[in-house]
């Protein structure tokens, strides 16, 4: 059956997530490594854990984005041993190092090798879609994505997140197409594969780290390069082996 619409996950997807945030905490909490007063992989498993740990509250309009980021960023700050003197203070800092981060962050982030390259061929023969758990609809992406997409599914505007089965519905109801014509493109095996095939649609993982399949059926893209290959795994115009490396 030919494929109908592509939908893509965004971060590390994409756009370089992991390694562009990682880079911005380096950034911004120079002092506190050169201190030794945190680790470079502390902070990054308290960014995850704490940014997930809120996003709920963020979702149902417990919090704002700039006031879980805040509090994200003094959590952060309290585990390197700091403290503010007072409630003024404590706001300034977290919001300035809230700030400092996301501008890092913004000047780091970059595309996936191959993935502009590959969204442009595949709008002109499919309807292509970003799914992503992000709190907003950035331009910054958009403009390093190069191609104009109508069709963009955040979590901070529809009020869902993956893995919810909901969420992969509302998009696919918004493209017009049923999910036995539509193909999940994304880095989570969680949150990407597993949902979109116990949904019908036909999931693949793009798996740069090369790690092993859990499922023997499930197609596997390490990279987007070669273009005619990543066509070719996404629209299903070849069948073979489980590990392709493009």
């Amino acid at each position: 059956m030919p494929v109908r619409a592509v939908l893509f996950d965004l971060d590390d997807t994409l756009l370089h997530h992991t390694r562009t945030s990682r880079q911005a905490l380096s950034r911004v909490f120079t002092y506190q490594l050169e201190q030794q007063e945190t680790t470079l992989e502390r902070l990054c498993f308290l960014n995850d854990s704490i940014y997930y740990e809120l996003f709920p509250r963020f979702l149902n309009g417990e919090l704002t984005r700039e006031q879980a980021r805040a509090i994200r960023f003094w959590r952060m700050l309290k585990d390197c041993g700091q403290d503010a003197t007072t409630e003024k203070s404590e706001q300034e800092q977290s919001e300035h190092l809230a700030l400092a981060y996301e501008k890092a962050y913004n000047l780091e982030r970059i595309c996936i090798p191959g993935a502009v390259n590959l969204l442009r061929h595949l709008k002109n023969r499919v309807e292509v879609g970003i799914l992503t758990n992000n709190p907003v609809q950035s331009v910054q992406d958009e403009m390093l994505l190069e191609v104009p997409l109508e069709h963009w599914f955040v979590s901070g505007a529809v009020g869902l997140k993956k893995p919810d089965p909901k969420f992969f519905l509302y998009a696919l109801e918004a493209v017009g197409c049923s999910p036995e014509d539509a193909v999940m493109v994304g880095d989570s095996w969680e949150k990407d594969v597993l949902p979109a095939r116990a949904l019908g649609m036909r999931a693949v993982w793009f798996n740069p780290y090369l790690l092993e399949a859990p499922l023997l059926d499930i197609q596997v893209l390490h990279e987007f390069e070669p273009l005619e290959n990543a066509l070719n795994v996404i629209l299903g115009l070849e069948h073979g082996p489980n590990e392709i490396k493009a």
